[in-house]
């Protein structure tokens, strides 16, 4: 997903299967486009002040099975998985969320 949202701004949503999905919000830019499919590292967007902020930021979210979750534990289980299995390619879903900004 790439669109905006009124609190968020830009963001990029990534569909990890599985009923998991990553948001980052808050982006200056793009760097990818919609449905196309991104390795663990890739750069999807820019660091920006987008929806209701007053700095730079980026606002990163988990969501399972449509709820969003705290991202801590996450980041945690990260640390246990394998760098290869962080290789694995994810797709990007299309969205038809607008912002005021």
């Amino acid at each position: 997903m790439q669109g905006t949202g009124v609190l968020t701004g830009k963001v990029v949503e990534i569909d990890h299967g599985n009923g998991i999905a990553t948001r980052y919000g808050h982006l200056h830019r793009y760097t990818v486009s919609v449905g196309q499919r991104v390795e663990a590292r890739t750069h999807i967007g820019l660091l920006g002040s987008t929806g209701h902020v007053s700095d730079p930021r980026v606002h990163y979210e988990v969501i399972v099975n449509g709820q969003s979750q705290d991202p801590e534990k996450f980041i945690e289980l990260a640390r246990l998985v394998p760098i290869a299995e962080k290789q694995r390619s994810c797709a990007l879903l299309p969205t038809a969320r607008r912002s005021t900004r």
